[in-house]
């Protein structure tokens, strides 16, 4: 008995905004090969280029290394089905999409396909801000185990799924990866059966805390407070509750014994990474005011390890920036380069939470605004008038050198006032 082939395809849904007509993906090597009122396809073909290794290994290179040449060719077929676009891309034709995908497509369209039982692995993103600290906080958070998953994303999930009555393995991230019997000229028939399964309810449940924000005018408009709010931060106008920078790997910062910052070139060096220092950094610099976006991006950093190894380069400012907005009765974050709102889910566990701590409201003096205007500044008044020590964003150490502790003296040990005791 002959077994039926199958295709591997790559499925990407292209977002709602997206004009079918202005798609123009020539360029790069790219050539139309084939369009028609429904179908555009793109083909590269044959492109050269060198391996990273063949410089590595030069000196032992006997042949020219010249010569030594990858060769590859890409595909990208755009359909438009119903009142959606879908593109299907082969070899690194995923590239020339990147700025159109629906990057949710993928993962919401296998949470509907694969059973729990079936599900082989998923990978998630952890999410940033004040809202997850205060999650950790009142959940009895242990980092090892993300038990209710409400801060983090699902970025892929694979298992197996049913598809035109066959099993085969599923792969959801921004694009749908499977495997179907149908040919290219059935291609519709894949589409509309997508279609009806996300339709579906979800046969994988997840806390919904995040949801990416699509609408380009309430991203452009989240963009422009966004801005508003560093440029008053950054000429002493505004405190930084609202915003920090943050890698996208935490540890990153630990690694790293030392950062460049690069901007309008001027290079500048620093020991710590920390969002006060870096603009201090900047206005002693004479880079006294940011008025663009762009001119945010423009802002680089790297960094190094005690040996000397660069642990990351060129991350802009605008990447790392943590930014977390209030508008229309609803929260939002800047995560790298994207807007999330957060949902309502995690806000009421919070709630549900907050209201179980007992609270001693004779503890501690009001806060009266108009004398402490920042909650620093009411920290610092509570420690003098109760005889506190006030660890407001210091560090307790524990044992080992500090990071800071200067090179050479090992008796060197910071001072608390008052002194911890």
């Amino acid at each position: 008995m002959n077994k039926e082939k199958s295709h591997k395809i790559n499925v990407y849904r292209l977002r709602e905004e997206t004009s079918f007509e202005a798609i123009d993906l020539v360029g790069g090597g790219y050539e139309l090969e084939y369009s028609n009122s429904r179908i555009k396809l793109y083909v590269q073909k044959q492109k050269s280029s060198q391996p990273e290794w063949a410089q590595f290994l030069e000196k032992y290179l006997t042949s020219n290394i010249d010569d030594i040449q990858n060769k590859s060719s890409s595909f990208v077929f755009i359909c438009r089905n119903n009142h959606n676009i879908y593109a299907l891309t082969g070899g690194y034709g995923h590239n020339k999409l990147k700025a159109l995908i629906d990057e949710e497509f993928g993962v919401q369209v296998a949470i509907r396909m694969i059973d729990e039982n079936t599900l082989t692995a998923l990978n998630q993103k952890s999410m940033k801000g004040h809202t997850r600290q205060i999650y950790r906080a009142v959940a009895g958070y242990n980092p090892l185990f993300d038990r209710e998953n409400y801060t983090r994303i699902l970025n892929a999930i694979e298992g197996k799924a049913e598809f035109f009555g066959k099993k085969f393995r599923i792969v959801g991230r921004s694009s749908l990866a499977l495997r179907t019997t149908k040919d290219i000229e059935e291609i519709d028939d894949v589409f509309n059966e997508i279609e009806q399964i996300l339709a579906r309810s979800e046969r994988i449940e997840f806390p919904k805390s995040y949801k990416v924000v699509k609408d380009n005018d309430l991203i452009t408009l989240l963009n422009n407070e966004m801005l508003s709010l560093v440029i008053n931060y950054w000429q002493g106008n505004e405190d930084r509750e609202r915003l920090y920078l943050e890698f996208k790997d935490p540890f990153t910062q630990f690694r790293c014994d030392k950062y460049r910052i690069r901007c309008q070139r001027k290079k500048i060096e620093i020991t710590e990474f920390d969002l006060d220092i870096v603009r201090d950094k900047l206005v002693e610099y004479g880079i006294e005011r940011v008025e663009t976006l762009e001119g945010l991006g423009s802002i680089k950093f790297s960094g190094e390890n005690e040996a000397g190894i660069e642990e990351f380069k060129n991350e802009t400012f605008l990447d790392l920036l943590i930014c977390e907005l209030q508008h229309g009765g609803r929260n939002y974050i800047k995560v790298r380069r994207k807007w999330y709102q957060i949902l309502d889910e995690i806000s009421r566990f919070i709630d549900e939470q907050i209201k179980l701590i007992p609270v001693d409201k004779d503890l501690l003096p009001d806060w009266i605004k108009d004398s402490y205007k920042k909650e620093k500044d009411y920290n610092e008044f509570v420690a003098r008038e109760m005889g506190w020590a006030c660890l407001d964003t210091q560090f307790i150490h524990v044992q080992g050198p500090w990071k800071w502790q200067p090179k050479n003296d090992p008796s060197w040990q910071p001072k608390f006032d008052p002194p911890l005791g």
